[in-house]
């Protein structure tokens, strides 16, 4: 998360004393930038150790074995396609990856262009809202999200996407007001994610379910990106502030009509 951003800190860091444009980085400001990468690339290397040394069982062996990647590719799809809230679920997965991830990229531009502020607020940024992913983590630990998943997903969505709303509404100076903010979003997109594996798990038969999985994981990796190209275009011509408000508004509103949905109730 921390990588993505702090790449473009050169192009966009902000020079207070020249009322909010953008300037180039200084010699000054280059540490935090290298403090930065560095902090970045420890994590990742923390990351690959746990990876490494972590005991995977092996599963019993396929009685029948898949002529293909492209037939196993198939098999997930029709099961998806044959299960009316698998495939609705699908779709809200995919477009709250579409529309959180344009806003949440452009966080270090509203950190700098709206509220004025440097490298180091952007840091704050991105302290807040891993710390707000890691409280969650550890209440769903505890707490497994209740008897009804469903509704956790969708009430998250509904929350992520205000939260987002609400960040783009603040004035210049509630900073403060948009890292709480982004506290929220980040426990409400972790509340959103944590329930999809089991509910995909519960509905999904046990023979096809890493095709299933993979079919989840290809749509939403492939939503992303895409929303990523659009955020780039809307940010620059209606502005930063008014891209988080249209974002959050979308995705509250498609996690709000999922509530009418039966075949999404109905998975637990």
């Amino acid at each position: 998360m921390l990588l993505p951003h702090s790449l473009g800190w050169r192009q966009y860091s902000i020079n207070t004393e020249n009322e909010g444009k953008g300037k180039p980085m200084t010699e000054k400001k280059r540490p935090e930038l290298v403090g930065v990468m560095v902090l970045d690339a420890a994590c990742a290397a923390v990351a690959c150790i746990c990876l490494a040394v972590a005991r995977v069982p092996e599963g019993a062996p396929s009685s029948a074995p898949s002529a293909s990647p492209l037939a196993d590719v198939r098999e997930g799809a029709a099961v998806i396609a044959a299960n009316r809230g698998l495939r609705n679920l699908m779709i809200l997965v995919m477009a709250t990856m579409l529309l959180f991830m344009p806003a949440g990229s452009l966080t270090p531009l509203m950190t700098y262009q709206h509220f004025g502020g440097d490298g180091w607020h952007a840091s704050l940024v991105e302290a807040v809202f891993g710390a707000g992913l890691l409280v969650d983590s550890v209440v769903i630990m505890v707490w497994g999200a209740g008897k009804r998943r469903m509704a956790v997903v969708i009430g998250s969505g509904i929350v992520l996407g205000l939260a987002l709303a609400c960040c783009g509404i603040l004035r210049q100076d509630q900073f403060p007001l948009f890292v709480a903010l982004m506290g929220v979003a980040a426990a409400a997109i972790g509340c959103f994610n944590a329930p999809t594996l089991p509910l995909i798990q519960k509905n999904a038969p046990e023979n096809t379910l890493g095709r299933v999985m993979g079919i989840f994981l290809a749509g939403s990796s492939l939503a992303a990106p895409a929303g990523l190209v659009v955020s780039g275009f809307a940010a620059e011509h209606i502005g930063i502030t008014a891209w988080f408000v249209v974002c959050g508004l979308l995705t509250a509103a498609c996690c709000a009509i999922a509530i009418g949905s039966k075949s999404l109730r109905k998975l637990g």
